[in-house]
């Protein structure tokens, strides 16, 4: 390497550790790094067995474990070791580059990675993303290098940093099966035999090493294959995937607006222009093993494989791409340079419009707080100078638990709902095991502070705000939170027995169809009855009917519906009407609970022009697909009609 070479290296190399470094421990640590902590502090066995249930390898957290105790839990120092493995990941690209495009457009490569403000935002998170990368990136090095000279050194190389990206993230085989795929592809070709042999040999002993040395851990992917809960179920949207990878890729995740799709269009411009590059230089480069389709194919293979995979286990970010950025931005630099060789001064501008838009993302990023991550640190630490003996907190989704534990330093009881470091979509929270919590936590304590997060996944109905706001009185919290938990606060004294359903003042009965039968409903006018009180059958003009349904599965329940209510004249004319989702999207029907009741709130408002008199409610459900309306269902099982009316309701002036 020349000295002037050398000296631009080394310059991207610092610009990668000063962007990467600036503000490291700023934001507050968040769930994803909380975990990181908590499983790192525990002793080795533990930190395997805790793994061997979660959806992250151990290799990460080992490695994290003695980092922490060298330098630390602080938020700097643990967020400090992903940024060693994220500078490290910028120097890799310049050799392996090198032997594909040269060290011009090696350089360039390592100056976009430097500058990519989404793979700032990773390297800049206590998780295993950024040693991943390295992990990879450098295989895929060693890889070639072990095919062209078949020198032990290297396949042993590859072989352990191949192992080292599986037991860090499970979706390393994606690379290795690119690597696999590109090497039949180069036998296809038959080009390697002119210039060296195919080193059958070394190749089977490395694959077999990697294989072997994996095998333990085997099990627990196979686990988290079939059992893993942690998304909701249903089917991968490929058009808002690889929308959400172009944008994350091109200008990261805090820009949006023109810029954003000006980056977007240039990242994609010139990553096809390089591949068409790549592909017009084949035939001068077939007969070395690192051609300029070498990255071109590995990224395509692994974005296949891996949008195959979550296609119907839809859990994807573009994070679990990261890997193939380095491989992006090669192809990026391989464009720039084509289009250089064809009119120098070509490519310059737009590529200056391109790192402009970096630096737009990159000022979102560290300066705007909107978009920053979410505030676990200014809730807790609010908590933690609030709190009075005796408080108590409830945690919902209680998955979030390790960060609260890593800023809760006064050692307030706190109660994870439900236990655990991973969310269960299949099994949210039902309202009897609420009510034993509360029941539990209002013997031990006068407060309670309700802290939410995520609570969609472990919660989906508000069972816990809605208890806590029916049976306790709740107190004033002075705290804004722009992104992150919501807070709230309760006095528990004088608290009456929390029970799994509110009363219901209006009791009836009605079967639908599909096992869905509706036990009665509330009518309120200056609120929702179970926290007012205020049961009224007379409203004013102008008002807000506020109505309640409660609902039961007798048993499995096959769609998801809609219930909808319409207020009514004496004539059958829709005056008001509000139609809901059964589940508002995050519990529907189809997965309730045999047994289980379930209510849900319908704003009815009164027209200001209505005239007085006597009204009716009027409501049934239908199929949100097909929108077709549900029977009623007499003795018998015979169908009644498509509705029924609660009331009457007097409307006065």
């Amino acid at each position: 390497m020349k000295g002037r070479e050398k000296n631009l290296t080394l310059a991207i190399i610092a610009l990668a550790f000063f962007l990467q470094t600036l503000y490291l421990a700023r934001p507050s640590l968040w769930h994803d790094e909380g975990i990181s902590v908590y499983i790192a502090s525990k002793s080795l066995r533990e930190i395997l067995r805790e793994t061997s249930v979660t959806d992250h390898p151990p290799l990460y957290f080992l490695f994290l474990h003695f980092w922490l105790g060298l330098a630390g839990r602080g938020e700097f120092s643990v967020r400090f070791f992903s940024v060693f493995w994220g500078v490290i990941s910028v120097a890799l690209i310049y050799p392996f580059g090198l032997r594909i495009f040269g060290s011009g457009n090696a350089q360039l490569a390592m100056l976009l990675l430097a500058s990519s403000p989404f793979f700032i935002r990773y390297a800049q998170e206590a998780r295993g993303y950024t040693l991943w990368v390295a992990l990879t990136l450098a295989s895929f090095y060693f890889l070639g290098r072990g095919w062209k000279e078949n020198l032990p050194r290297f396949w042993l190389a590859y072989s352990l940093l191949a192992l080292g990206a599986l037991y860090t993230h499970f979706f390393s085989a994606f690379a290795l099966a690119a690597q696999m795929a590109y090497i039949s592809f180069r036998l296809l070709l038959r080009a390697d035999g002119r210039l060296f042999p195919w080193p059958k040999r070394a190749l089977t002993s490395s694959f077999l090493l990697v294989a072997l040395g994996f095998s333990p851990w085997i099990p627990c992917l196979i686990y988290q294959v079939k059992f893993n809960a942690t998304y909701w179920p249903g089917t991968l949207n490929f058009g808002k995937a690889l929308k959400e990878w172009l944008r994350a890729f091109a200008v990261g995740e805090t820009l949006s607006g023109p810029w954003a799709g000006v980056g977007e269009i240039l990242f994609l411009a010139f990553i096809v222009v390089g591949t068409i590059a790549a592909l017009v230089n084949f035939r001068k480069q077939k007969h070395r093993y690192f051609i300029a389709l070498y990255p071109a194919f590995a990224l395509t293979v692994f974005a296949l494989l891996l949008f195959s995979f979550t296609l119907n286990r839809p859990k994807y970010h573009p994070r679990y791409l990261l890997p193939t950025l380095p491989l992006a931005l090669l192809l990026f630099s391989n464009g720039v340079d084509f289009l250089k060789s064809k009119a120098f001064y070509l490519p310059y501008p737009f590529l200056l419009a391109f790192l402009w838009t970096n630096l737009l993302s990159q000022q979102n990023y560290y300066f705007n707080p909107a978009l920053s991550r979410d505030d676990f640190r200014l809730v807790v630490d609010y908590i933690n100078r609030n709190a009075q003996p005796g408080d108590g907190v409830i945690l919902v989704g209680g998955h979030f638990f390790p960060v609260f534990e890593y800023y809760n330093r006064t050692g307030l009881p706190f109660y994870p709902v439900p236990p655990g470091i991973l969310p269960r979509v299949d099994k949210p929270i039902t309202s009897w095991e609420a009510v034993m919590l509360l029941n539990e936590v209002a013997f031990h304590h006068q407060r309670v502070w309700l802290v939410l997060w995520q609570e969609e996944l472990a919660d989906p109905r508000h069972i816990f705000t809605d208890l806590l706001t029916t049976y306790a009185h709740r107190l004033p919290v002075h705290l804004k939170v722009d992104r992150g938990p919501a807070l709230l606060l309760f006095s528990l004294e004088n608290t009456r027995h929390f029970r799994p359903t509110p009363p219901i003042t209006n009791p009836s009965h009605a079967d639908f169809e599909d096992n869905l039968e509706l036990l009665g409903y509330d009518l309120g006018g200056s609120g929702w009855v179970r926290y007012h009180h205020d049961e009224r059958s007379s409203f004013r003009r102008g008002e807000t009917i506020y109505l309640t349904l409660y609902w039961k599965a007798k048993g499995p329940v096959s769609r998801d519906y809609i219930a909808f209510t319409h207020l009514l004249d004496g004539e059958g004319k829709l005056q008001s009407a509000m139609d809901k989702l059964l589940g508002e999207g995050y519990y529907p029907t189809s997965r309730w609970i045999l047994g289980e009741v379930y209510w849900q709130d319908y704003p009815l408002p009164i027209p200001p022009e209505l005239p007085e008199g006597r009204y009716w409610i009027e409501v049934g459900l239908y199929d949100s697909k097909t929108m077709e309306r549900l029977q009623v269902l007499g003795e018998a099982g015979h169908p009644l009609g498509d509705r029924i009316l609660l009331g009457p309701v007097e409307i006065t002036p």
